[in-house]
C-alpha cells in the first residue's frame, strides 16, 4: 500500500529589477527571472506591498492590478498578463510612485493550482537611476 502523495513545487529564480521608464510621477520597472522547469507550470504570481518589509503582501494600485499579479506563460495569450518568452521570463509593472519603497516576492504555480512558497523579498525605491540584481530562491518544504 502506498502512503499519501506529496507534491513539492520547487523553484529557483534569479530576479532582476531595472528602471525602464520614468514619467511625471509614475515609474515602470521590468522584472526578469530564470524560468521554472516544472512540466506543468502555468505561471507566476508577483506579490507586492509598500510600507514595511515582510508581512502581508497586500499592495494595491499598480497598473497591472492589486497583489498578487498573476503572470501566465506565453501560451495563455487570452490572459491580461502573460509572458512573451517562457525561456527568458520578463514582465513589466507600471504605476509605481517615486519615493515609495515597494517590497516584492514571487511564486510559481502549476496546473493543479499548487503554489510555491514566497521567494526572498526584494525591494525597489526610485530615488536615482540604478540597476539592481537580486538572487531569489523559492522553496517549499
Amino acid at each position: 500500500m502506498f502512503g499519501p502523495t506529496r507534491i513539492v513545487l520547487l523553484v529557483f529564480l534569479t530576479l532582476t529589477i531595472m528602471v525602464t521608464t520614468v514619467s511625471a510621477g509614475s515609474i515602470s520597472i521590468k522584472l526578469g527571472w530564470d524560468p521554472n522547469s516544472e512540466y506543468n507550470l502555468v505561471g507566476y504570481k508577483l506579490y507586492y506591498k509598500t510600507g514595511a518589509s515582510g508581512g502581508a503582501y497586500n499592495g494595491v494600485g499598480l497598473d497591472q492590478g492589486d497583489s498578487p499579479i498573476t503572470i501566465y506563460l506565453s501560451n495563455q495569450t487570452g490572459q491580461p498578463n502573460h509572458l512573451t518568452d517562457d525561456h527568458h521570463p520578463e514582465f513589466e509593472i507600471s504605476g509605481l510612485s517615486r519615493g515609495t519603497t515597494y517590497y516584492m516576492v514571487l511564486t510559481a504555480f502549476n496546473d493543479r493550482s499548487l503554489e510555491s512558497g514566497f521567494s526572498n523579498e526584494v525591494s525597489y525605491k526610485k530615488m536615482v537611476n540604478l540597476t539592481a540584481v537580486y538572487k531569489v530562491i523559492l522553496e517549499e518544504p
